[in-house]
């Protein structure tokens, strides 16, 4: 008892001698992240000890201003179904909880109760220094804040959303998510290593005459670039593909050009009148740090017109 007391006490020196507000030991951390032609989203998931804390930090790719709420995001799994974040008001209840005092004073004394009354001080000032307040991102801006959850019991994986975004213009974007492994109270997470492919949800398209081409997915790897492309074709002739499928290009924002890998592309390459066709284009890879990109599809041919496509990729 005499040595619990000692440790105590030299905890509560320190604790008195720190900052006002400090930050509290946060514990390992689990990442994810995903990627869009809108929005990057980076997530720290800590330990879910007093409370689950997702940092996110945030990257507006879209070319207007992006307005990012606190309501957007949800956390998912089987255990918690969807579950949105807490407001400031519900997560200080969980971080003052009286229990924890009660605990403390019970095991070890008075010393116990004022080391977690200083822990709920702590938290408490992190939470309403930290937590995410909703963002208007600029192009190219970025944001950060925290997202706090109930600490549920034997949660290990959860999937992270961010839903309802729309573009400065109203266009609506697809929901974004990631999954999220949560660590352990003393336990150690080792980082993820690099994805191979780093994978784009994307919402790209462009239009020439009664063609329509929209670039639903990119990815991004060491040994190619690859999209899943949507072509339609609203007018009253077939559209012919073939040339402009082998002479595709990928131009990216340094003037470079790359060229189309015609044996890895699975693209059709005739669409009927007021028909589509959906396909993989796949080209030579992009440099990892590439933001800007155009995908060109020249000489579709209907009739004895030639048509060519050009589609502002970001990245």
């Amino acid at each position: 008892m005499r040595a619990t007391a000692a440790v105590l006490a030299l905890i509560l020196v320190l604790l008195a001698a720190a900052p006002a507000v400090a930050q509290p030991a946060l514990g390992p951390t689990g990442r994810c992240e995903a990627f869009s032609d809108f929005l990057s989203v980076a997530a720290a998931v800590h330990a879910p000890v007093p409370i689950l804390e997702v940092e996110v930090t945030l990257q507006n790719n879209s070319p207007g201003k992006l307005r990012v709420e606190t309501g957007m995001f949800a956390l998912h799994s089987r255990q918690t179904g969807r579950v949105s974040p807490l407001t400031l008001d519900e997560a200080k209840a969980i971080l003052n909880d009286p229990a924890q005092l009660f605990a403390g004073l019970v095991l070890f004394g008075l010393l116990g109760l004022w080391a977690n009354q200083e822990s709920q001080r702590r938290w408490t000032a992190h939470a309403e220094a930290n937590i995410f307040k909703g963002a208007d991102l600029l192009p190219d801006a970025a944001g950060k804040g925290s997202l706090f959850f109930r600490p549920y019991l034997n949660l290990t994986e959860f999937t992270l959303s961010v839903e309802g975004l729309t573009g400065e213009t109203g266009q609506p974007f697809p929901a974004l998510t990631t999954t999220c492994s949560v660590p352990t109270l003393g336990g150690r997470v080792a980082s993820p290593p690099p994805a191979a492919v780093r994978a784009y949800v994307m919402t790209a398209r462009a239009t020439s005459g009664p063609l329509t081409m929209s670039v639903e997915r990119a990815e991004l790897g060491k040994d190619e670039t690859a999209f899943a492309v949507t072509i339609e074709n609203t007018g009253d002739s077939e559209a012919n593909l073939f040339n402009a499928i082998a002479d595709a290009t990928l131009t990216d924002n340094a003037g470079k050009t790359y060229f189309v890998r015609t044996l890895r592309t699975n693209l059709v390459d005739r669409i009927g009148a007021g028909g589509n066709v959906k396909g993989r284009l796949v080209f030579e890879p992009l440099p990892p740090s590439t933001r800007r990109a155009t995908l060109t599809m020249p000489g579709i041919r209907i009739g004895d017109a030639a048509h060519e496509i050009s589609v502002q990729l970001r990245f």
